[in-house]
């Protein structure tokens, strides 16, 4: 069993025995085993207050934001009514009211009277097109809902079922820490990279189903860490983390896709130098690779009750839905058509997805931390840290496949020219933040340092 390097602080242990002696100091003061997990603890506590912060100063915010929000929000009130939305919808008269009432991007501020409004004069012909999101992101949400917030058009406490998801990155962050016994240093630094990221933080301070992919990709990566024998439970575990992609949002299913992908790769690689070597034993490549943290086998079967969940939601919703998924996105997108797929929205996605550390608005420490990520990346491929090299390959294939997968998606579903939005990627931020912990201090404390930065100038 791996022994745990506790924090030893020998210096307040003479002056304990100095004052009182040896006797009268007790064991446990004098090594400071209690030290390192409170402060852990704390370190973390104290990257998710600061996070939090940031996320109430945006849920402060009057209007929808641009990133779809008022449909998130209609979702969020046909759930708590007891339905699951249907394709075909529309918006309800509260999401319209809200909508006139908090002088929306989408509409211009008329009133908050109780009057019958027309959906189809509102965008995208007033379907509630987020329907076709799976519901499991939503749930917190419904605890936050209220009659009379509604009617006073405030959306500040339906912003906050976020926090949930937020809190509950913030305990695996913690448990992670613990488990993998990373240093004081490492802590801050997987804390910061997975809390701090602005988009993130934007994400948790709206409505939507973006922000759970935080949880969701530190569930995927904390697997390995939990104890269970082979068998059964194994195997309910991996259902429930499929589940938790495939009923949480499709997009998060890059996530185990690319990690298959990169551990496929790796492992042909392994062969083939092994076979080149004539036998003369394992390369130090497979034998990181027969080390991974997390087995290919284990994410195929992640990907597999995922995308499984995802066919059997589209299937259930296509069944009950009053009109095609075509139409409302055709109401949707019909705006931006093209006749062919067009290269620069797949170049412009793929740029995109790397901004994932970005700021909506013009910094320079977010092009600290664009250059930090870079950094990280190149640094890792080259790595003979199989845990580096893994994620790192992971993450690249997953911002390339996304981009590309997005164009050709929009393409054939109708034509549509759209290219992969920032957000998406949010589940590989703990990707990312594992990475950081393991690169030269010099990058993972640029990076950490700059989001650390941000959050307090943005607060």
């Amino acid at each position: 069993m791996k022994k745990i390097n506790y924090l030893h602080v020998s210096v307040p242990s003479r002056l304990l025995k100095l004052i009182f002696g040896q006797k009268f100091v007790p064991k446990a003061i004098v090594h400071y085993k209690w030290l390192k997990p409170s402060i852990a603890c704390l370190l973390v506590v104290f990257v998710t207050v600061l996070g939090t912060l940031n996320i109430v100063k945006i849920d402060q915010s009057k209007r929808f934001d641009v990133f779809d929000e008022a449909a998130h929000f209609d979702y969020v009130l046909k759930l708590k009514s007891g339905s699951i939305p249907k394709t075909g919808d529309l918006l309800s008269q509260s999401t319209l009211r809200m909508i006139d009432c908090t002088g929306s991007w989408i509409a211009s501020r008329n009133s908050c009277e109780n009057q019958v409004r027309n959906a189809k004069e509102y965008p995208a012909g007033g379907f509630s097109y987020e329907s076709q999101q799976p519901p499991i992101a939503y749930i917190p949400f419904i605890f936050n809902t209220s009659t009379k917030d509604l009617q006073s058009g405030r959306l500040f406490k339906f912003r906050l079922g976020n926090l949930f998801w937020y809190f509950m990155s913030s305990l695996l962050i913690i448990w992670i820490s613990l488990k993998r016994h990373f240093t004081l240093e490492k802590v801050t630094i997987l804390s910061a990279c997975s809390l701090l990221g602005p988009v993130v933080l934007h994400a948790f301070g709206t409505v939507n189903n973006d922000a759970m992919g935080l949880f969701a990709g530190l569930c995927f990566l904390s697997l390995p860490l939990v104890e269970l024998r082979k068998g059964i439970s194994k195997m309910v575990l991996l259902f429930f983390i499929g589940l938790l992609f495939g009923l949480g949002k499709a997009t998060f299913l890059f996530l185990p896709f690319s990690y298959c992908v990169a551990g496929l790769a790796l492992d042909k690689h392994s062969k083939i130098f092994v076979s080149s070597k004539s036998g003369k034993g394992k390369s130090n490549l497979s034998n990181n690779v027969e080390r991974s943290k997390l087995s290919t086998k284990d994410s195929l079967l992640v990907l597999f009750f995922g995308v499984s969940s995802t066919l059997i939601f589209e299937v259930f919703q296509s069944v009950r839905g009053s009109v095609s998924a075509k139409t409302v996105l055709k109401a949707l997108q019909g705006f931006s058509l093209t006749s062919h797929i067009q290269i620069n929205k797949i170049v412009s996605g793929f740029f995109n997805n790397l901004q994932i550390f970005g700021s909506y608005l013009p910094s320079h420490l977010s092009q600290f931390c664009f250059i930090a990520l870079i950094a990280g990346l190149a640094i890792s491929l080259a790595s003979k840290d199989n845990e580096l090299v893994l994620l790192s390959l992971c993450f690249a294939i997953g911002v390339m496949t996304l981009a590309i997968f997005w164009v050709f998606f929009n393409y054939f579903a109708g034509h549509f020219n759209f290219d992969s939005q920032t957000r998406y990627l949010i589940v590989f931020v703990p990707v990312i933040a594992v990475i950081m912990t393991k690169s030269p201090r010099v990058v993972s404390w640029l990076m950490s340092m700059s989001l650390i930065l941000l959050a307090v100038l943005a607060i």
